[in-house]
Parts: structure tokens; sequence; C-alpha cells
């Protein structure tokens, strides 16, 4: 329905926003996956809508301290940050959303995406139950890429990407045991 109908997106667009935004963590998390389901299936207009300002502040007011970040639960705040880290990725003509996502690093909401990235993501999580951490060829050309760089912050982030490797591989093996 939201894009059959002439006016779908934008109505869509403000509802989620008021969704998102729920004293119901629940809600919000509900709110925030069918966000990122939409902008899976939903196409271009629709990746226009949620790349404006206008919606991207209100995903903004869920992480800033400066407006709801302090209510906001830690797993909601976690959701934001990942869909808009994953969207600069999948969406690169989108550019407000990296700047978005620029401000907060700037504003020290963000601290580090990769290892944020890898350390809370589902597919990571769900990667880690299935195999050896060490076995994961997108962890291990991540790993390797950090190593390679002559930047002092992707070695710091290559030393905590290894120590999340070794800490998921002793807790498997502590589940299997």
């Amino acid at each position: 329905m939201v894009t059959k109908e002439p006016e779908g997106i934008q109505i869509g667009i403000k509802l989620l926003a008021m969704q998102i935004q729920s004293l119901n963590e629940s809600e919000a998390l509900q709110a925030l996956s069918l966000l990122d389901t939409c902008m899976k299936k939903c196409g271009p207009l629709f990746h226009a809508e949620v790349g404006k300002f206008r919606f991207l502040n209100e995903m903004i007011k869920l992480v800033s301290p400066k407006y709801l970040g302090n209510r906001t639960t830690a797993s909601v705040r976690q959701k934001v940050l990942q869909l808009l880290y994953a969207w600069i990725k999948e969406y690169p003509r989108e550019s407000k959303i990296k700047e978005a996502y620029e401000m907060l690093k700037k504003q020290g909401v963000i601290e580090e995406d990769a290892a944020f990235i890898m350390e809370n993501s589902e597919e990571s999580k769900k990667l880690s139950k299935t195999k050896n951490i060490f076995e994961n060829e997108e962890m291990s050309r991540h790993l390797r890429r950090l190593l390679h760089s002559k930047d002092p912050s992707d070695l710091q982030t290559a030393n905590r990407l290894i120590k999340f490797m070794v800490k998921e591989v002793l807790m498997l093996k502590k589940k299997n045991t």
C-alpha cells in the first residue's frame, strides 16, 4: 500500500516516525524493523523520503541526549544506529543519511562504527551460533582490511574485533560444555 497509494510513502513515513518514538520498547523496535523492511522493499522513492533531514531528525532525536536519547532504551538506540550504519552502505545515494551519521559521530553519540556493528548486529550473533567465528569470511575480510591499514584507529578497532571474536569462541565453548 505504501508504494501503490499516491501519498502512501509520505503517510507511511509520518506514521513510522511517530511509532519509532513510542515509549513502548517493543513497539518502537517493531516500527524500526518495519522501517528497515520498507527500505528494502519500497524502492528509491521511499529511500529518498527517509533520506531527508525531516525524517532523519526523528531518528536522531532517539539517540541524541539533547532530545530523547536519555529516555530511549539501549536496544532502541542500538537499532537506530545499526540501521543508519547499514543504510550508509546499502543506499549510498542518500547522502543525508551519511551526514546525519557523521554528525552523531562528531557529537560523540557514536564512538566507533565497525566494532559497534560487529559486536551488536543480529547477523554476527546468528553467525556465532552457527559456526566458528574465525571461519566467518566477511568478518575475516573486515579484520584483514583493518590490519593492513596504516590508520592507528583502524588497528585499535582490529584489536577490539579480535578480542570480541575470542570472547565469542570462549562463550560458544562454554555453552557446548
